[in-house]
């Protein structure tokens, strides 16, 4: 009788067990942009780890930030990525550095702006699964194409 009760005891721990979720593999991975018409203001960005809100509003962001510019350059580092899920980043220069991509009466960015694999929208900003890439590697580089005004 009490050999039944630790086999199912023994049987109860192990289905518990597998419940409990694996440990999720971080990853860092750096982004670089070149080619700021100056070093006025900061580097706005969005990380989005899904479609709803990419690429242009903060508040459906993953995480958000500003990053100086020097020399025409400026990088950031995002920390704490879960490996192999995937992710967009969208920048701009934010002149103003309110975290508000400028823009006409028509929607047209006024300011440089640029996202991961520089994906590039028609009529409109890119998709997020045209700018999404997977983070697989430690310490991997991402560059970003600037678009917009005087690029």
């Amino acid at each position: 009788m009490s050999t039944h009760f630790v086999l199912a005891g023994f049987l109860l721990m192990s289905f518990f067990w597998k419940l409990s979720p694996e440990p999720v593999e971080k990853v860092s991975i750096r982004i670089e942009v070149g080619d700021f018409e100056s070093d006025e203001g900061e580097m706005s960005w969005l990380l989005f780890d899904k479609e709803e809100g990419f690429p242009n509003k903060p508040e459906k962001a993953l995480k958000r930030g500003g990053e100086r510019i020097k020399g025409g350059k400026a990088s950031l580092t995002l920390s704490d990525l879960e490996k192999g899920k995937r992710y967009a980043v969208s920048v701009f220069h934010d002149k103003e550095k309110n975290g508000k991509l400028p823009t006409s009466t028509f929607g047209i960015p006024k300011a440089q702006y640029g996202f991961t694999q520089d994906a590039k929208g028609r009529m409109g900003p890119p998709k997020f699964k045209d700018a999404a890439f997977t983070a697989e590697k430690e310490g991997a580089t991402l560059k970003i194409r600037l678009q917009g005004p005087g690029v």
